[in-house]
């Protein structure tokens, strides 16, 4: 296999074995605080050898519902970039699930392939790192999911935005600092400086500078992160990522051409203490770590879809999945661990209703009983730039 010579090649501490393959799964949330629907994809490591499986207009190489591999995995919350989906990132997602990982990504609300109506705005900075959050609370509380999850072994990656979602998550606080003369030092034609995206981003600075904190997006559950070709380094100082004490990961594109050098990855390498891990992918830019387009969306995103030839992209991935493997079997172990599931904790009992005083005179002997009804249960929720 190509990739287990890039492996060898980065010194990747890799455990895992030959007969793990990427399972798949979907599932649904419900996020009641902005009446969204969440959509998740899982991958994870499975006995059952895969065969292809088409899913909207993408086609996965995955063991759809396969039976897991026993025990319990390291977990990767996948935060794509704006304009993507769950389903951008698969084949590095199906590569993880292969080597000993439980991957697990979202369709982004609000910033997504079919709706960016969050990009550049204090919405898309916030919300992003919660919904990560919210899936993972719904995860370790699925007992199909706590089966295969080890809840100690978690990190966040993520890619473009999903990079900076993936340093929030690790404590990363955005505080506008190097916006205000950003278009001046860019160069021309950066996507951040086009009059619609400087109006944005000028009410993004102003919304950030009018909030004494913002709210506590940090999840200590999360015991590593990548960000991969990151962006927003101008909103980041070296004192807004003081709190980030986990290990990090930053993968810089080498082209890319949306957050481009020396502002982005470059930027946020520099911010942070002590000094992250850092690579840089020489051939890829923006959208090459993307998986390849499915053929119903080359024609509609020309420019996102055809940058690169087949096999520079093949050769981008195989470089950026063996950095994440060595990254995440160092930090995270990738060898399954085996003790018990605990048990969900029951509810606590209802507290019971006061009930009004009886009269001390007994009720005639032919009085009828009244009935109390029972309540009705309420009804359950069914389940590109940067």
């Amino acid at each position: 296999m190509a990739l287990a010579f890039w492996l060898v090649l980065l010194h990747a501490p890799t455990h895992a074995t030959a007969n793990m393959h990427p399972g798949f799964k979907t599932m649904g949330l419900w996020l009641p605080e902005t009446d969204e629907r969440m959509d998740v994809a899982v991958w994870y490591p499975s006995i059952r050898v895969p065969s292809e499986f088409r899913i909207y207009e993408w086609t996965l190489e995955v063991s759809r519902n396969g039976k897991p591999v026993p025990g319990r995995f390291p977990l990767i919350l996948l935060s794509h970039g704006t304009g993507g989906s769950r389903f951008s990132h698969h084949d590095t997602a199906a590569e993880l699930a292969a080597n000993g990982f439980v991957v697990a990504a979202i369709t982004h609300p609000g910033d997504n392939i079919d709706d960016t109506s969050a990009l550049f705005t204090l919405r898309q900075l916030v919300q992003r790192p919660r919904q990560v959050s919210q899936l993972l609370d719904h995860l370790l509380r699925d007992p199909a999911m706590l089966e295969m999850i080890d809840p100690g072994r978690i990190a966040a990656v993520g890619f473009g935005v999903g990079g900076t979602t993936a340093l929030m998550l690790a404590g990363g606080i955005p505080d506008g600092a190097g916006w205000t003369d950003y278009c001046e030092r860019a160069s021309q034609g950066d996507p951040y400086c086009s009059p619609w995206a400087r109006a944005r981003l000028d009410a993004l600075r102003d919304d950030l500078k009018s909030l004494k904190t913002l709210p506590v997006l940090r999840d200590t559950r999360v015991r590593a992160a990548v960000a991969v070709a990151p962006a927003y380094g101008m909103l980041f100082s070296r004192s807004s990522m003081s709190a980030v004490n986990i290990p990090v990961s930053i993968i810089k594109a080498g082209q890319d051409e949306v957050n481009r050098a020396p502002f982005h990855a470059d930027a946020i390498r520099s911010a942070l203490t002590p000094s992250p891990e850092f690579a840089i992918l020489a051939e890829a830019d923006h959208f090459s770590l993307m998986a390849a387009c499915p053929p119903q969306l080359e024609g509609i995103l020309p420019e996102v879809c055809g940058g690169v030839s087949p096999e520079t992209r093949e050769r981008i991935h195989m470089t950026l999945n063996g950095h994440l493997l060595r990254f995440l079997v160092t930090h995270l172990g990738n060898t399954p661990a085996f003790f018990p599931v605990e048990e969900p904790q029951p509810a606590p009992p209802p507290t019971p209703e006061v009930q009004p005083a009886q009269p001390e005179t007994p009720p005639a002997v032919n009085a009828t009983k009244g009935k109390r009804a029972k309540p009705r249960p309420k009804p359950r929720a069914n389940a590109t730039l940067p």
